[in-house]
């Protein structure tokens, strides 16, 4: 996918993926969303991670590369572990504070401290500009989003969650 450059600090260059087309994949579009919301700046102090809780609202896709990774890595969630929206995330190692699934974290986890209204704690992560985060905001509103436990329990019909087919 072609590439521009932004000034985020002077000591830093970054490149922007361009928007891919109105009739990319749902894989294409998180791709690019995901190397978008990518932060060189973040040094993995763990301090965001008391905002990780409760069930997230993520596409079909996502939902499919979570299970797949946490069932490689045993990090699999039970649906006691979705019971309360409040609770820590049951990807989220309590005793290191890391995401057991970090590499393949859905969208939503990937905007904190990308985006004004979910800063990182420590003012580490450089901020995405407006016009990117209503973008990414407005393609990611635009598909069906349920959370991994309800993608897993959906009727078997074109929008549910089949693991076996991508």
């Amino acid at each position: 996918m072609p590439a521009m450059k932004r000034k985020t600090k002077p000591s830093q260059q970054a490149t922007v993926p361009l928007a891919p087309s109105a009739d990319a994949s749902p894989e294409d579009w998180l791709c690019w969303a995901y190397e978008l919301l990518e932060s060189e700046v973040c040094d993995g102090c763990t301090q965001c991670s008391d905002k990780c809780a409760g069930a997230v609202p993520m596409w079909k896709e996502e939902a499919i590369r979570l299970r797949a990774a946490a069932e490689k890595t045993g990090a699999g969630p039970t649906m006691q572990s979705f019971q309360d929206d409040w609770e820590p995330c049951p990807f989220l190692d309590l005793s290191s504070r890391l995401c057991r699934v970090y590499g393949v974290r859905p969208l939503v986890c990937r905007l904190f401290g990308r985006v004004e209204w979910l800063p990182c704690p420590v003012g580490r992560t450089d901020r995405l500009g407006d016009h990117h985060a209503r973008s990414i905001l407005w393609g990611y509103t635009s598909r069906p989003r349920k959370t991994i436990m309800q993608w897993a329990s959906a009727p078997a019909d074109e929008t549910s969650f089949h693991p076996d087919t991508h």
